[in-house]
């Protein structure tokens, strides 16, 4: 069932998801990634027109391949950031703990981007 999932939904809906908040989703289809053990190097740049989901498959690519102790596409280098920051956990948008944890400790690949999570973001994915 996982490759299934892998091979049905393109990167790019997966980072939709993330600009979503569909925790829940995102988590699903990052598992079942990660138990077929994906070379992150050979994925292809998603075909969008919309640089925000171009920007969030980057940043999610780049994290992935970082904690699989792999390189990422070369595509993923040439990817700006979003104009306004996102945080990719909706209590963080408030002034707060969350907020500062976010904004000084989100992974690299994101806090690049203008995208701020908690520094464990998608580790129990």
């Amino acid at each position: 069932m996982a490759t299934r999932i892998h091979q049905s939904i393109p990167i790019k809906q997966i980072a939709d998801m993330l600009l979503a908040r569909d925790d829940f989703h995102l988590r699903l289809y990052i598992q079942a990634w990660l138990r077929e053990q994906p070379r992150f190097a050979a994925m292809p740049q998603p075909e969008t027109d919309d640089p925000r989901i171009l920007t969030a498959a980057a940043a999610l690519v780049e994290l992935l391949a970082q904690r699989a102790r792999q390189e990422p596409p070369a595509w993923t280098a040439t990817v700006g950031a979003l104009p306004e920051p996102f945080f990719a956990v909706e209590w963080a948008e408030r002034p707060g703990f969350t907020r500062d944890l976010c904004l000084n400790e989100s992974p690299e690949p994101f806090k690049r981007r203008n995208i701020f999570a908690p520094p464990n973001f998608l580790e129990m994915a």
